[in-house]
């Protein structure tokens, strides 16, 4: 892995815009929801902080589902095509077929005023993709504290080796944060 460096575009790609900050459907949502089925129509909308975000149409047909919402005050609809796969034990799994490039995903992604595309198509990134060292110890200390008590005490229940082990885990990640942040002024003072 590298480390970035001065040159446009090293090392992690900060530069792309981030799947979490776009509109998404899920075809396992919809499919768990009962959306799929031939002739079902429903609204389908998105929240955050509590505030409705966007809003889209949907409405199945024959074996594409038809969208229909606005972008930046014009409406806008089209299609995206479904695929179905035979899972193992019956039944079958259903797969959004993306406009774009009609790769078989599960999720496909509204970047802008652009239609539904898959996240290759939308040139999107996980945001846990262009974290660097100090961001990925916060994120792991959070990940093992939320499995403590908020005040940080042993949760009734877990064996102590348990609670000891999550202890020490913590502790490195505070260590790996403060090399990182060591290695951040060591190259600040060498510029």
């Amino acid at each position: 892995m590298s480390r970035g460096g001065s040159r446009w575009g090293a090392g992690r790609p900060a530069y792309k815009g981030k799947a979490e900050h776009c509109l998404s459907l899920d075809v396992r949502r919809l499919h768990r929801g009962g959306h799929l089925k031939p002739g079902a129509a429903c609204s389908w909308g998105w929240q955050r902080e509590g505030k409705r975000v966007g809003e889209v149409g949907l409405e199945m047909i024959g074996n594409a589902l038809h969208l229909r919402f606005a972008v930046n005050g014009r409406n806008a609809s089209h299609s995206i095509g479904l695929t179905f796969t035979a899972c193992p034990f019956g039944g079958e799994r259903p797969w959004f077929a993306c406009p774009g490039c009609c790769r078989r995903v599960a999720v496909v992604y509204l970047r802008g005023a652009g239609p539904f595309r898959c996240r290759q198509c939308n040139q999107l990134a996980y945001a846990s993709q262009s974290m660097d060292a100090m961001d990925r110890a916060w994120k792991k200390q959070q990940r093992i504290e939320r499995k403590l008590n908020p005040k940080g005490g042993k949760p009734k229940g877990m064996h102590w080796a348990t609670f000891e082990r999550l202890r020490d885990l913590i502790a490195d990640c505070d260590m790996q944060r403060e090399a990182a942040l060591a290695l951040a002024f060591d190259k600040l003072l060498m510029l």
